[in-house]
């Protein structure tokens, strides 16, 4: 379960609130968010939008895309904005996030 999954059950209206007030930016790729660096943001929303209804396929997407992600800072140690998507966030097992914390980057 992800953070806010955690944060969606029970009765939150504010949460709730939030969460509509800013899903539609993740229905329309390109504006104004981003995953990460270009080499891999765009293999991630193309897994996104390929496989909207597929956690499986989409996880094998952005575990193909893992390698390429390149840490902002030295403090970054994962590609957490994964997590501020709904859809990527529910294709995140613990399992998954664990293997996404373990891939090797390209140099």
């Amino acid at each position: 379960m992800s953070v806010l999954q955690g944060a969606m059950i029970g009765e939150r209206p504010e949460i709730m609130a939030l969460v509509a007030e800013n899903e539609p930016r993740f229905s329309r790729p390109g504006e104004g968010f981003s995953y990460g660096n270009a080499e891999f943001d765009r293999p991630v929303r193309d897994a996104r939008a390929a496989y909207p209804d597929d956690p499986g396929a989409l996880w094998t997407a952005v575990r193909a895309a893992l390698p390429h992600w390149r840490p902002r800072t030295p403090d970054h140690i994962a590609p957490v904005a994964l997590l501020a998507d709904p859809v990527l966030a529910a294709a995140i097992t613990p399992e998954r996030g664990r293997e996404l914390l373990t891939t090797p980057r390209l140099p």
